[in-house]
């Protein structure tokens, strides 16, 4: 798996195309085809942050929180 970075807008395009109904276990699924795509899991704490902030609702805050899930966090969160 790459070293490379993704990008709060790269997170945000790929997360608005997802077509299908939107629960917990699609979001899931949805992320890792990202990872797949990008060859890379990485993401930093200030683009996790900065994608959750969007969430409207506490649903969405939930399949927000739901797609970041299979993504690492390089900077361990600090």
């Amino acid at each position: 798996m790459a070293t490379r970075i993704l990008d709060t807008s790269v997170l945000i395009c790929h997360y608005d195309r997802m077509t299908r109904s939107k629960t917990v276990e699609s979001v899931k699924a949805h992320a890792r085809h990202l990872i797949a795509i990008e060859n890379t899991k990485w993401v930093l704490s200030p683009i996790r942050i900065e994608f959750l902030c969007g969430a409207l609702s506490s649903d969405e805050f939930k399949l927000f929180s739901a797609y970041l899930e299979p993504f690492e966090v390089l900077d361990k969160r600090k």
